[in-house]
Order: C-alpha cells, then structure tokens, then sequence
C-alpha cells in the first residue's frame, strides 16, 4: 500500500488476523497521503506475528504522530520468520538506537532474516547524536544478511561499521544519499559482495580504494545519477580512469568472465533513462581501439574514457552503460 487517500485519521480496518497466508506486506511512502489526506493511527497487530508472514515493510510516513508506531520499532513487528525487513519514517530522528527499539533488529531475534532497508529521516548523521553511531552494532549480528540498503541518510561516508556486517552480504545498496563524499575506510570483509548500488549518491568520490582489490565477486555496480551535469566538469572522466586502471592492475587480460574484475556490469546513466537521459555527464572521445591494441594481448595506448571503455568491454568482458548524445 503505498500513498493510499484517506479521508480522516484513522486505524487501518483490515483484518489481518483472518490472512493465515498472507506472506508478505507493505505500508511505505506516506501511506495516507499526508496533508489533507489524513494517515493511519494503528494497525491490527495480528499482522505481525501471521505464520506465513516473511516480508515486512512499514516506511516513509505510514503514521500519525500520535501513533504508537510513529517512531518506535514496535516489539510486535519482530517475527523471527522474517526474510525482508524495511522499516524508516521521519519519527525515528533525534532518539537514540534504544529509546526508538532499533537494537531490537539483531541477529537472534531476526535468525533468518537476509534483506534488511531502511528509509531516510531515521538517522541524523554519521553518529545518531547520542554516541552509538552511524547505525546500531547489534545489525552487524544479522548473520544470514544478503542485501543491506538505506536511502536518504545524512552520512558523509560510507560507514566503517559497514564493514564489520555479516560477510554474507552480496548487495550493498545506498540511494539518494547525496551526502556521501568518501568511502570507508576499510570493506574488506565483505567477501562475497558482488553489487554495489549508489543511486543519484551525487558526490560519491571518482577514486577506488585499494581494499577493492579483495571484494573479488564484484561485479556489478549501478552508479544511476552519480554523475549529473552540473556536478564538476569531468568527474565521469576521473571516474573511468581511475577503473580502468584499477582493471588494468588487478583483472586477468584474458579468461572467463567469472575471474576477479572481469566481465563486470557497470551502470553510470541517469537515473532515470525515461524521462531525463541527458541529466548526467558524457564520457570523452570515440569509442574505438586505441592505438596499440590487440585483443588478448596489449590494451595499447587508450588516450580517451571511451577508448579506455572499449578496451575495458572488448579485453575484459565488461558491460558498461553510459549516455552518449
């Protein structure tokens, strides 16, 4: 349910209790509406804890501040069934990890838990203001984690503790987190990574830092709207030599697309291809072998980002998607 009208405040009339099979639910994006349109103040509780229940998603502004949900991760909403979690909202900022009860999302009570997001407004900066940090450590006890996202938040770096998370995880997702200006300092850990999303991240750093040279399952990275025109002229350029030269060091010239750093996807359009293609930068040159080049045994001379894109698809296998008028 996801930006339903309502025409005054009230609780949520469905009876959930009724739904033995209902597996999966999802209030985000201001459900109600907002403004005029009234949201919710409560919810059957049953929900919370139906047999078949595995995907939960209670974000954006679904509540009213009067709520007992606005806020406050309710006890209720911990099933240890659950395999998706996402939870956020606005009500979230300003208290510590314990007083919002977001310590209860840890690796005992959520045993199976392997995709867990969280929106923006919940935490404030790289520390929530009360010393815990830039998100609970008991999250870092999510053993079975294969997917961790946030959208919107404050960082201004990808956080150290990241690192410390369970090295299950295969995807790192950050979304419009227009804030981050560095990567941490260290995610060696996270040694089956294979995507890295950084959506409309517009000050994300052009740079690769060296510990990448470990997260040799990485192969995807969706780098929509990093790149907008307005941000510095030839960050895109900056972007792709300094891949390539990461590739050039650590990929293997020839070989199955499945050794480190080859055959990689890497994604660096608009984020929205649809309706504003044009809104992010174009790499420089002519796609073309650079001089010197032949397959399987040199790259050559690559003097342009595009000539250094060929080289990158053509010897290494990649795919790479960019805007090009």
């Amino acid at each position: 349910m996801s930006g339903q009208l309502f025409s005054k405040t009230q609780s949520l009339g469905i009876p959930f209790r009724l739904m033995r099979n209902l597996a999966g639910f999802g209030a985000t994006n201001g459900l109600g509406g907002g403004g005029a349109y009234a949201r919710i103040t409560d919810i059957d509780a049953a929900l919370f804890s139906l047999p078949a229940l595995r995907s939960l998603s209670l974000g954006g502004s679904s509540f009213e501040i009067t709520s007992r949900y606005y806020g406050y991760l309710q006890p209720a909403f911990i099933n240890p069934n659950l395999t998706s979690l996402l939870i956020g909202g606005p009500g979230y900022t300003g208290k510590s990890f314990t007083a919002a009860n977001l310590t209860a999302i840890n690796g005992v009570a959520l045993p199976q838990l392997t995709s867990f997001s969280f929106n923006g407004g919940m935490i404030g900066g790289n520390d929530n203001g009360f010393g815990e940090g830039p998100f609970p450590v008991e999250w870092t006890t999510l053993n079975k984690l294969l997917v961790f996202g946030c959208n919107t938040t404050a960082w201004t770096s990808i956080p150290d503790r990241i690192n410390s998370m369970s090295n299950t995880l295969t995807n790192l997702n950050f979304t419009y987190c227009g804030q981050i200006v560095s990567w941490a300092n260290d995610l060696s850990n996270l040694v089956n990574l294979s995507t890295l999303v950084l959506t409309r991240c517009v000050n994300f750093p052009t740079t690769v830092p060296g510990y990448i040279a470990s997260l040799t399952k990485l192969k995807n990275l969706n780098m929509g709207g990093v790149f907008p025109v307005n941000r510095q002229a030839g960050a895109i350029d900056a972007f792709i030599d300094n891949w390539y030269a990461f590739v050039v060091a650590n990929a293997a010239i020839t070989g199955a697309n499945a050794l480190p750093f080859r055959g990689m996807v890497f994604d660096i359009r608009s984020e929205d291809i649809v309706n504003i293609p044009d809104g992010v930068q174009i790499p420089t040159g002519v796609y073309q072998a650079p001089a010197g080049f032949v397959s399987g045994v040199s790259n050559g001379t690559p003097g342009s980002s595009l000539e250094k894109i060929y080289v990158m698809e053509v010897q290494y296998g990649h795919i790479w998607r960019y805007r090009t008028v």
